[in-house]
Formats: C-alpha cells, sequence, structure tokens
C-alpha cells in the first residue's frame, strides 16, 4: 500500500508460517533494516509500534491479552525482568544500541509472550555532512604525519649544527697552525743568521 509518507504492507490474517524476518527496499535504494515477527498461537502478545526504532528516540511496549481485560504485565529484555511489579506497559526514553534485545511480557495466570527482537535504526547521514575520513582513524593519520613532520625538522637542525660545528673548527684549525709555521721559519732564519755570524768571527780572528 503506497501513502504519501511511503510504502506499507499489510497482512489480513497471519499465521505461524508467516513468524520470518521481514525488511523492505525500493529501487535504485538501500535495504532497510530486517525485523523479525513471530506470530504464536497464545492469547499473550507484545505490542510495539515499531521494531527498529530510531535513534534516540523512544518507544513504548504494550502487553496485549485476547482472553482477559487485565494488561498489567511484566516485562523482559534479554529474559531479565524490568520491573518487579506488573505494569501496563514501559516506555524506553532515549533508546540506543544498550536498548538492543529481545524483548517479551508475561501476564499472570494467563501465558508469556513470544520474544521479539528490539533493534536501534541508524539516522540518516546528513547531505551537507563532511565528507572527509574521520573518526580514530583519521585523528591517527593526522597524528602521525605531524610526528614525522616533527622529526623530520630535528634531524634537519642536528644535521645543520654538526655541518656548522665542523667548518668553524677547520677554520679554527688553520687559523692557528699559520702563525705557529711562521714562527718555526722566523727561528729556522735566526739560527741560521747566527750560524753565520759565528763563521765570520771564527775566521777574522785566525787571520
Amino acid at each position: 500500500k503506497k501513502t504519501s509518507s511511503g510504502s506499507s504492507c499489510v497482512f489480513d490474517k497471519v499465521y505461524q508460517v508467516d513468524s520470518g524476518e521481514y525488511w523492505c527496499e525500493a529501487e535504485g535504494e538501500k535495504r532497510s533494516n530486517t525485523i523479525n515477527i513471530t506470530v504464536t498461537g497464545g492469547s499473550v502478545i507484545l505490542d510495539s509500534l515499531t521494531l527498529a526504532v530510531p535513534e534516540s528516540s523512544s518507544v513504548t511496549l504494550l502487553c496485549r491479552n485476547k482472553t482477559s481485560s487485565s494488561n498489567f504485565a511484566f516485562f523482559y529484555k534479554d529474559d531479565i525482568k524490568l520491573e518487579q511489579v506488573a505494569i501496563e506497559k514501559i516506555k524506553i526514553n532515549n533508546f540506543s544500541k544498550l536498548n538492543e534485545g529481545l524483548y517479551k511480557c508475561s501476564i499472570p495466570d494467563v501465558g508469556e509472550s513470544p520474544g521479539s527482537w528490539l533493534a536501534m535504526k541508524a539516522l540518516p547521514a546528513s547531505p551537507h555532512e563532511d565528507t572527509r575520513p574521520h573518526g580514530s582513524h583519521y585523528k591517527y593519520v593526522i597524528a602521525l604525519l605531524w610526528t614525522a613532520i616533527i622529526i623530520l625538522i630535528m634531524i634537519l637542525v642536528t644535521l645543520l649544527r654538526r655541518f656548522l660545528h665542523t667548518r668553524k673548527s677547520r677554520g679554527f684549525r688553520l687559523f692557528c697552525s699559520l702563525p705557529l709555521q711562521r714562527i718555526l721559519t722566523r727561528t729556522s732564519h735566526s739560527a741560521e743568521a747566527n750560524t753565520a755570524d759565528d763563521s765570520d768571527e771564527l775566521v777574522y780572528s785566525t787571520l
């Protein structure tokens, strides 16, 4: 059945053989979430407006009974009793992944309903939402890039300092070696001059 808000499928009569997993899909669009529908021959059923609950929304569960006017019941999630007293209905606010599970109800002295799986339906992504990579993986990549850049800068600074230090040391050694060489040269010349003077004096005395 098609309406202005979408399409629906209505069963006039259901039997236990109709129990199973149901979903819908439109041509050229994604497939919807799946829901499990259980048809029981008993008199107690768990009634909910939807089995795929939008995230952060509210959902109300009712326990209906065909044979009794009393609808006070105990509600269970994954076989754990939610309330210690019988109530007419239970409302779950701000539905999230933590609320997903198998729900059922039981009416005292009447019976228990089959379990119904209640799942969260994720909100559709906004068309204006940023399409860049996000989440922990994106943050990890950014952190890794910054770390690599910092390490590269540190290596370049270290190499530059070593280069300048080596160049300065070589210049200092060259500067120091030149005066020393001049001193040695002058000392050698002075020694030769003194030797020559001594020779002259020796010859003069002989004459």
